[in-house]
């Protein structure tokens, strides 16, 4: 299904919709790695808690596995549980993570539609490119992630209401 452009070039001019501020990004970001790192937390402890019940050796196992210094296995997990974790809430609840809703911004698509599940999906996957944060530095402070997906986060007070309607 393709998606209906809801604002057309004018619009973007008249509700100004150009990139948030960098200090409510860095909230954002700081808000959803902390619920990240508790969610992830509590994912493990279930998951331990689970597999111990079932095969306490197994258990011990994988707990070494982890504790093992620079695991890469560890890293690869948790960075396919960040991207699962940017990707379902802001897929969900149309470019919002519980950042944004703290801070009243949102993801849109530079041409002002809702993203895509798609755009989404490439947000999600750059966030796992190391020092992604300093591209924030540039002249234009917008994220790689942003950048990659033609995306943009904006405060919601900028956006007509009606852009987010359900279809």
């Amino acid at each position: 299904m393709q998606q209906e452009n809801l604002l057309d070039e004018a619009d973007l001019y008249r509700f100004n919709l150009s990139p948030t501020t960098i200090g409510k990004r860095i909230i954002n970001c700081i808000v959803d790695y902390i619920l990240f790192l508790i969610l992830l937390v509590m994912t493990m402890s279930v998951v331990s808690a689970i597999t111990y019940s079932i095969d306490p050796e197994l258990a011990e196992n994988i707990l070494n596995l982890f504790e093992s210094e620079n695991s890469f296995l560890d890293r690869i997990i948790s960075s396919i549980l960040l991207m699962l974790y940017f990707f379902a809430f802001e897929y969900i609840t149309s470019g919002k993570t519980l950042g944004k809703m703290l801070t009243k911004t949102r993801v849109i698509g530079t041409d002002g539609r809702k993203p895509t599940a798609k755009q989404f999906l490439i947000r999600s996957f750059s966030r796992i490119v190391p020092l992604d944060i300093f591209s924030f530095f540039r002249e234009n402070p917008q994220g790689w992630h942003d950048k990659w997906a033609d995306t943009m986060v904006v405060d919601d007070k900028s956006l007509p209401e009606s852009i987010f309607l359900p279809e």
